[in-house]
């Protein structure tokens, strides 16, 4: 997928899923070669955001830790594209990685600001980490902080603008509350499966004014994460190159 193909699915909506952006963006980038190895050191101060970043909603400290599939289907001007990321979540980390691809997103909340996130994108097969602090996150797949990944970009406040169904469904022993938008041509979050102790959405569909739609949905939900792909990916990939991105972007111009 080209970046003007990127642009398009950033455009469908103000709510856009997170594995979209990731998958695009990892597409775009599939054939840049590899760096020479930089030291890195994790940043604690924030800089000043281009726009503001959006405050974790309540509960964020006590989601339990999750592992499960999400899939996500974009259909525009006739064509639909299915992505299915695994990923794994807790309270302070979350990697996704696409099912059978060479590329793994790690992010990892801010310990002192709270808010914030910062990403780390490992190519296995150039064998390097490209680390991004928040700013270059907005940048570079628009995600504003520790609140999109967690949620995958649904605010829960903006529920409050949908009408509740009553009807609910279980997974995992867990159960998902329906909202839905109460015009029919709405646009943006028009059908949502929350839960709000998870924080995450069990099934979501946004709609565009031109009639494009994102949909997204978990499967195979279970309870636990495997914390050893939640590690620093320094120290899970000893051998790889590690550097920032905007050192990567000089070296490549």
């Amino acid at each position: 997928m080209r970046r003007t193909a990127l642009a398009v699915l950033l455009g469908l909506t103000a709510i856009a899923a997170v594995a979209v952006i990731v998958n695009a963006r990892q597409a775009a980038e599939a054939e840049a070669p590899g760096p020479d190895p930089v030291e890195w050191t994790t940043r604690s101060a924030p800089p000043v955001p281009s726009e503001p970043v959006p405050a974790v909603p309540a509960g964020a400290d006590a989601v339990p830790a999750l592992s499960f599939s999400l899939v996500t289907t974009v259909e525009h001007d006739g064509v639909t594209r299915t992505t299915t990321q695994q990923v794994t979540r807790t309270a302070e980390r979350a990697r996704l990685a696409l099912e059978g691809g060479r590329r793994e997103w790690l992010f990892v909340r801010n310990p002192v600001y709270r808010d914030r996130v910062s990403g780390y994108l490992i190519d296995h097969d150039a064998r390097r980490v490209l680390v991004h602090d928040d700013a270059e996150l907005r940048m570079v797949v628009q995600v504003r902080g520790w609140a999109d990944v967690l949620t995958t970009r649904v605010d829960p406040a903006a529920l409050d603008a949908l009408h509740a169904t009553g009807r609910t469904a279980t997974e995992a022993g867990y159960a998902f509350a329906e909202f839905v938008a109460a015009e029919a041509d709405a646009t943006g979050a028009v059908d949502v499966w929350w839960n709000a102790e998870l924080l995450l959405p069990l099934r979501l569909t946004m709609r565009a004014a031109d009639g494009s739609r994102v949909r997204s949905r978990v499967e195979a939900l279970r309870a636990g994460a495997d914390t050893d792909v939640l590690r620093d990916p320094a120290a899970r990939f000893p051998g790889y190159a590690q550097l920032d991105v905007s050192d990567a972007s000089d070296d490549h111009r």
